[in-house]
Formats: structure tokens, C-alpha cells, sequence
């Protein structure tokens, strides 16, 4: 008996923890393999429910994000990012501006009653030395600009990459970062949480609806007794 219970008290307990929270790391591990300067396919990364799909394959350090959608963009350019295997610090797989120039855009984007939560992410120059962005901002659609680290160095040859560890929530978050196509992201890590419902109003409140009702029964019961009084 005892057996059982403990068995079911730990099912619900994973069930709460997935629906509550959990994290996707796009490693940008591709399947089939991508080649230097290929497109990243537009659906890696949307609504993982596996460590793997027909795009590519995923880390999973928190769980699944079946209610997250991700968006590539080379702004002024094409809807798309661009794949490297190598020689970006000591990343492997990385995703950068498909145009040498331009800002790079990678955008996480909720279902309606849901908040998508960024982790953090990798970013990393390629093998010529110190890097630095012209722009590198994460912006949230409710709060606007929630980091600004613009003219930060990035490290490049062969260094270990610039870890930016955040715990931000919104209904969509914007990675954007350029000028410059030698750096790049690498294993953004981000997860889903459901928005919860109001609580109801504790009891022997009365809710709106219930003080119209009495409101419009009062304003009757006037109504009678006036009729009454002037016969």
C-alpha cells in the first residue's frame, strides 16, 4: 500500500514540475549535419517535446517547452540565421548574422497563458582575437530592454566563450546582437511557465455580479413600496 502511494505522490510530483517549469538548450546540434554557412532550419527549436526531432537535437537540463516557438532574423536581410560548426571560441555549432554588417535577431515566443523564462546562452567570437558588438540587448515584450551589454568583449581564439546566465519572463523574448557576423550564440538555454488564473474572491465576498443583483433587487422592492404608499 504504502508502495503505491509513494509511487503516485512522485508521478504528481513530476507532473507539477512539468507543467510549472521547464528548459530547452538550442545546441543547434542539426540533423541531417548542416555545412559551414547553411541555414538554420526556421522550425529548430519550436515546441520541443524530445531531446530530439527532424530538425536537430536538443539539451534538455529542465525539461520540455511544448508552448515556445523560435524565431531566426538577420534584420534588413532574411528571416533566417546561419550555421558554423567550429572556431568560434571553443563553441561547437553556433548560429550568427547570416550577412556580415547586420544584426542578428533570435526571438522566443509563448503561447497566449504562457511566459517563456531565459536561462542564459553562449556567445563567442571566431578565431581572430577579442570581439566586440556594435548592439547585444535582450528585450522582453512587457518590459522592454532587460540587458544591454553592447561594447562587452567577447572572447574569440580558441578561448572559452562569455556565459550570460538571466532569469527573465515574458510573453516573448528578443537575443539581438551585431554588427559583426564573426560572433556567435551558442546552447540559449529557456523555459515555459504557465500564467495562473486570478484566485477567486475569498469567501463572503460578494462578486460584482452579485452586488448588481442586490442592487437591482433593492431598487425593486423601492419601487413597490412607493407604489404602495401613493395609493
Amino acid at each position: 500500500m504504502k508502495k503505491h502511494y509513494l509511487s503516485g505522490l512522485i508521478v504528481l510530483l513530476l507532473l507539477f514540475a512539468a507543467t510549472t517549469a521547464s528548459a530547452t538548450v538550442l545546441t543547434f546540434d542539426l540533423h541531417p549535419p548542416n555545412a559551414n554557412y547553411d541555414i538554420i532550419p526556421g522550425t529548430y527549436g519550436d515546441r520541443v517535446t524530445s531531446d530530439s526531432d527532424g530538425d536537430g537535437f536538443y539539451g534538455l537540463d529542465y525539461g520540455f517547452t511544448p508552448n515556445v516557438e523560435v524565431n531566426y532574423r538577420t534584420l534588413g536581410y532574411s528571416d533566417d540565421l546561419s550555421f558554423w560548426m567550429f572556431d568560434y571560441g571553443t563553441l561547437e555549432n553556433v548560429a550568427y548574422p547570416t550577412e556580415d554588417g547586420l544584426i542578428a535577431e533570435l526571438e522566443l515566443i509563448a503561447d497566449p497563458g504562457y511566459q517563456v523564462n531565459l536561462k542564459g546562452f553562449d556567445m563567442a567570437g571566431y578565431n581572430e582575437g577579442t570581439m566586440f558588438n556594435d548592439i547585444f540587448q535582450v528585450e522582453g515584450a512587457e518590459s522592454g530592454i532587460l540587458f544591454d551589454g553592447s561594447y562587452l568583449p567577447i572572447p574569440g581564439n580558441l578561448q572559452p566563450p562569455s556565459y550570460f546566465p538571466s532569469d527573465y519572463l515574458e510573453s516573448s523574448i528578443i537575443i539581438r546582437w551585431g554588427m559583426n557576423w564573426n560572433i556567435g550564440i551558442d546552447n540559449i538555454a529557456f523555459g515555459q511557465q504557465r500564467i495562473e488564473d486570478p484566485p477567486p474572491p475569498p469567501p463572503g465576498v460578494p462578486e460584482p455580479s452579485t452586488f448588481l443583483l442586490l442592487g437591482a433587487g433593492l431598487f425593486g422592492l423601492a419601487a413597490i413600496g412607493r407604489k404602495r404608499f401613493n395609493q
